[in-house]
């Protein structure tokens, strides 16, 4: 066989213009259930990142909102000396504060300049309860043994209580 008589026969072989729309038909349908799975499932990754996020974030303020508080107290020696004994806001005759101003979560350390700890919040509520802790403390916050802290950020919300160490009292 000559070359040409191959090239012919090659020629010969192609697709026809009804095949051609046909397979993209095909392709185009595949593509149309195809697309949407994709791109939900791109969403939910975004939403579930963003999700995680939010709570690393809130985590990490109510840790740190803890253990200022844990390290305060101690340092003072037990007992409650709180000086400002708001919903959203506290503060220690150590010059710790921690506050909410619009949606920043706001902490000032003793010696130290306040500093925005969590951003995005929507709560952050502070309960003041006494020894037995259900009575509301926050009307006489010398009283206070417990605190009872949430912070809300989103669809996310974490809670915890801090208990307060009493004051030793010497014989």
């Amino acid at each position: 066989m000559t070359t040409d008589a191959l090239h012919q026969r090659a020629v010969g072989r192609g697709f026809t213009l009804v095949e051609v729309i046909a397979v993209m038909a095909i392709v185009g349908a595949i593509a149309g259930v195809v697309t949407p799975l994709v791109v939900g499932s791109s969403e939910n990754f975004s939403l579930a990142t963003s999700q995680r996020a939010a709570a690393s974030r809130v985590d990490y303020a109510m840790l740190r909102v803890t253990r200022s508080i844990r390290n305060a107290h101690g340092a003072l020696g037990g007992g409650a000396d709180i000086t400002t004994a708001g919903d959203s806001r506290i503060a220690f005759g150590c010059g710790l504060r921690i506050e909410l101003l619009g949606s920043t979560l706001w902490l000032t350390e003793p010696s130290s300049a306040a500093a925005p700890l969590c951003q995005s919040v929507d709560v952050f509520r502070i309960e003041y309860l006494g020894e037995d802790g259900v009575t509301d403390t926050q009307g006489a916050p010398s009283e206070t043994r417990r605190l009872r802290l949430v912070i809300e950020s989103g669809r996310f919300a974490i809670q915890t209580t801090v208990f307060l160490a009493q004051s030793e009292m010497s014989p």
